[in-house]
């Protein structure tokens, strides 16, 4: 690689998107080098450069990076989020916020999120086809008998045009609405939807593993992080 590169490939390295992607953030005026605004693609920066991406410090990753994330509630799965709210990017370091994410979550659930810098394992482990099961715990208000949930999730419910399914449900505590659920896919708010189509409220959604990757069993923290193996997922 060379000394210094333009300013579309040196984002697009850092993780930000493709090169296509990267041009419109810097069309938009959302980087500084040195502390001022550029918005021409041919300027070119150098490891002495500062480089800032919507006010955040961002660097190349000296090797692909690969991150757990346990996200907390509050937080947007986004690089920008509306007035006043807080991304997941407000958790991470300085030499972190160039990683991109697979997994999203909305601003109110909870749990696990991929990061690398790597954005051919991010599509990877992403698409459906890979099979990679995400695991969630889901306290709701109310619930119907195990079995009648059960089927109707399974079977699918359509909602909005979609039909949702999960791979698998079983009540964990009746009393006090706990719910365990494996996805093969996750669509927009899909178990949110889920349930509102069954006019059951969802409480709390705790996503706790993707694949291999278990929160409770690694032990991290919410709004911590921790490097991973890529090569876990084919073990």
């Amino acid at each position: 690689m060379a000394d210094d590169m333009r300013i579309n490939r040196y984002l697009a390295n850092a993780g930000y998107g493709s090169r296509r992607e990267v041009e419109g953030i810097v069309k938009a005026g959302r980087v500084q080098v040195n502390g001022q605004e550029i918005r021409e693609l041919f300027v070119r920066v150098g490891p002495q450069d500062v480089v800032l991406v919507d006010g955040r410090s961002t660097s190349l990753p000296a090797s692909e990076s690969y991150y757990l994330l346990n996200k907390p509630p509050g937080y947007v799965v986004s690089r920008r989020g509306g007035r006043g709210e807080k991304t997941i990017y407000d958790l991470l370091p300085p030499n972190l916020q160039g990683l991109k994410y697979a997994g999203r979550l909305d601003k109110d659930s909870r749990g696990l999120l991929l990061l690398s810098s790597n954005g051919e394992f991010i599509h990877a482990v992403s698409h459906p086809s890979k099979r990679i099961w995400k695991y969630y715990r889901v306290t709701v208000d109310r619930l119907p008998p195990e079995k009648e949930l059960r089927d109707r999730f399974v079977r699918g419910i359509s909602e909005g045009g979609e039909l949702l399914r999960a791979r698998a449900l079983r009540v964990l505590d009746r009393e006090a609405g706990i719910v365990e659920m494996t996805l093969g896919e996750g669509r927009k708010r899909q178990i949110r939807r889920m349930f509102r189509a069954l006019n059951i409220s969802v409480q709390d959604l705790f996503r706790y593993a993707i694949g291999p990757f278990d929160l409770e069993k690694r032990g991290i923290p919410e709004g911590e992080c921790a490097a991973f193996d890529p090569d876990e997922l084919a073990g």
